[in-house]
């Protein structure tokens, strides 16, 4: 955000136009002399006393937006200012410091040429400070919390690694303890998607604290979940924004105009999410995190100490014609994560058919094949793994039971299935999730590939994130029906299991961006496609 606004002559956040998007003017948040006006409220409390120069109030439904008129008439009265306490003064009007080098390209249009940078912006800037507030305020309000609670958050973080699949994110340390220890971007962004709700609902964090940062949730991943917008979804969004911000306003400002401080221009930044998905269709299309990336690639590859210029304009060069050959002829190109028609069953498992747990299943999957294939005989293989069609791999709980080797991460997963579990209630879909614990091959005219699971009952929704509780009934089903892995958290003293969906965001950076050490899960020899 510091440097898109230095690139942009725009003079940043500490000016009194710093944003860089509208004219909305900053707020100060203390009357002593030399304070400056670098936070964003939208109606700040005293303002007569603290901002008097300032609006009473900014309505999100009617933002001063900059405009390019505006913004070239700047610059031309700029050139022709004639001393620099001259072009001082219409800085500090405007927030323009000068005309910078992009402005040169034919697709310069201000202000949308340097959009907001998602990653950064959400997760390193908006969530680290909000967990700031959380955790270093030091007083009695709402939101702050307590020592022994704070502790024994980071506690429970680096436990629940062990119920989420390996190729979600690497490990995720203890924000309490490791929060100045370069937290990564991954690591906030699994606090944000899954772990600071549950957590929080479960070790009783202000329902009203939890509540406005649900709307902080639902705004990040409507803006980073890359699928088609209609002006209704995005009326939506700014109606979610709305609800952010008062409520942040009402927690973290209050009546007290020095807390003005706690609304700096990250979480102001907010409002503009609907704008920039309008101007440019998904907002991770703005994303530094690519450019971060390009960059270290090209940078590890520079060999030339005399040239390294000259070096890294043919390395730019031949990876853009390697990129057009490609696109000259598509059949050159190796999707590595190119999806397979057809999910597999691996790792054969031989079961005792004496142990009660399977007489059951076997009772189970007798009952299933009558009901669909009345007077058929059948035989069965037992497999331990399965791997889906997006090559994600599902382990079952007694493979991990009969191996004992590694973590039961692969065990969970989601299914849509209306027809064949109608739990749709209030015209909202309700989704089923399920605990594997065997994948069955059965033998007949036609092989059939099911899985024998544990359902999760009594799904419902809090403040965005799903919970139930585990059946002690088990159901059957198709392995194609099978969709996607989840996570699971649950507390100890808690009768509540929570699902960890991975979200869209994770996508976007890699393994080891993601802190992933990347292991191949060799398939054994006898496998069989489903």
């Amino acid at each position: 955000m510091l440097g898109s606004a230095k690139i942009n002559g725009l003079v940043g956040h500490t000016g009194l136009y710093g944003d860089r998007f509208s004219k909305v003017q900053g707020a100060k948040a203390s009357t002593t002399k030399g304070s400056k006006a670098q936070y964003y409220p939208l109606a700040p409390p005293a303002n007569h006393v603290y901002n008097p120069e300032r609006p009473e109030s900014y309505n999100l439904d009617a933002l001063p937006l900059r405009t390019q008129d505006e913004y070239w008439k700047t610059i031309e009265t700029l050139d022709c200012a004639l001393t620099n306490t001259a072009r001082k003064a219409i800085t500090k009007q405007t927030g323009v410091s000068r005309l910078p080098l992009c402005a040169t390209s034919p697709g310069f249009v201000h202000p949308s040429f340097f959009p907001l940078d998602p990653f950064h912006l959400f997760y390193e800037n908006c969530m680290a400070f909000i967990w700031d507030l959380w955790t270093l305020t030091n007083s009695d309000e709402v939101f702050c919390l307590s020592s022994a609670k704070a502790r024994e958050f980071g506690r429970l973080i680096p436990e629940a690694m062990s119920t989420l699949p390996p190729i979600f994110s690497g490990p995720v340390r203890d924000p309490f303890l490791k929060r100045q220890s370069q937290y990564k971007m991954y690591e906030w962004m699994a606090l944000l998607h899954w772990y600071i709700i549950p957590i929080g609902l479960e070790l009783g964090f202000s329902l009203d604290v939890l509540t406005n940062f649900a709307y902080f949730v639902q705004v990040v991943e409507f803006a980073m979940t890359p699928r088609p917008y209609q002006v209704s979804d995005l009326q939506n969004l700014q109606g979610i924004i709305k609800k952010f911000f008062k409520t942040y306003e009402q927690l973290y400002i209050g009546h007290n105009p020095e807390n003005i401080s706690r609304s700096r221009l990250c979480i102001f930044q907010l409002a503009h999410v609907p704008i920039h998905i309008y101007w440019n269709g998904s907002i991770r299309v703005g994303s530094q995190a690519t450019v971060e990336r390009s960059i270290g690639e090209m940078g590890h590859k520079i060999r030339s100490k005399k040239a390294p210029f000259a070096n890294l304009a043919t390395l730019i060069f031949e990876r853009e014609q390697i990129r057009l050959l490609k696109l000259y002829q598509p059949s050159l190109k190796v999707d590595s994560k190119s999806q397979t028609d057809s999910a597999c069953l691996y790792s054969k498992m031989n079961i005792e058919l004496t142990d009660p747990s399977i007489q059951v299943e076997v009772q189970l999957l007798n009952m299933w094949m009558n009901q669909h294939f009345p007077g058929k005989e059948f035989e069965f293989n037992t497999w331990g793994k399965a791997r889906l069609k997006d090559k994600q791999t599902l382990q079952s709980t007694n493979y991990w039971n009969s191996t004992n080797k590694s973590s039961r991460r692969y065990t969970w997963f989601e299914v849509r299935l209306l027809h064949a579990f109608p739990q749709d209630i209030g015209g909202k879909f309700i989704p089923v999730f399920g605990e594997a614990l065997n994948f069955y091959t059965i033998h007949h005219v036609k092989d059939e590939h099911v899985v024998v699971f544990r359902p999760l009952t009594s799904v419902h929704e809090v403040l965005g994130t799903w919970r139930g509780t585990w059946a002690l009934s088990i159901q059957i089903m198709s392995v194609q029906d099978i969709v996607d892995l989840v996570g699971t958290w649950s507390y100890e003293s808690s009768p509540y299991t929570y699902m960890l969906r991975k979200h869209p965001a994770f996508t976007q950076l890699t393994s080891a961006e993601l802190g992933i050490i990347t292991t191949e899960d060799n398939a054994e020899n006898t496998d069989i496609s489903v």
